[in-house]
This record gives structure tokens, sequence and C-alpha cells, in this order.
């Protein structure tokens, strides 16, 4: 779905990278607001 909406907006294939990643499990890797209940 989101990379639908970035091909209509005139993003190119290339240009688009799909990770994922979870923000809030790995915590070695990403810093998370959430995760760290600072929300």
């Amino acid at each position: 779905m989101v990379k639908k909406q970035l091909f209509d907006i005139g993003f190119i294939e290339e240009n688009i990278i799909l990770d994922n990643q979870c923000t809030s499990c790995n915590d070695k890797k990403f810093y998370s607001y959430r995760r760290d209940n600072k929300n």
C-alpha cells in the first residue's frame, strides 16, 4: 500500500527500500521514543 502511494506521487522503484526491522524490538540498533515510554 505505501509502496503504491510512493509510485503514485512519482517515486521510482530504485529509490524505495522496504525494511521490516522493528525499531521497538531492536534497541541495540534503534532509538524508540515509544518503547522508552516517553510519549
